[in-house]
């Protein structure tokens, strides 16, 4: 049972944010794997510009960084970079709704051994 409650803190959970507009939003907790991979993309998809455009910046940078270096040496550090930036993503989206004045209306609960079986 150990396992299983572990698989089901690592899995994503979601909240529903509202602004005094009455526009909804929905936050996703847990680790992305779109923005690990792909952090411009998924920083457009949340509607986060400012953002995509430092994560540009920082890709452009990156490209030319890395680019002397092994292989070997590259894909360690995206590795990192997928691992970090996957895991602090959703953290940074549900902070900068929360400074922004989104109040968080509903929240997934979740399960439970007994839900589950």
């Amino acid at each position: 049972m150990a396992g299983h409650a572990l698989g089901t803190k690592l899995m994503s959970q979601l909240s529903l944010y509202v602004n005094d507009d009455g526009r909804t939003v929905l936050h996703y907790r847990g680790f992305s794997f779109l923005a690990g991979m792909v952090p411009v993309v998924w920083a457009l998809h949340r509607r986060l510009y400012g953002v995509a455009a430092l994560t540009l910046i920082y890709s452009i940078a990156y490209n030319y960084l890395v680019d002397g270096l092994s292989l070997g040496l590259q894909g360690g550090i995206y590795v990192i970079q997928v691992a970090v930036v996957g895991g602090l993503a959703n953290r940074l989206h549900r902070f900068l709704l929360e400074r922004r004045g989104w109040i968080l209306t509903a929240k997934e609960l979740p399960r439970t051994d007994e839900a589950s079986e």
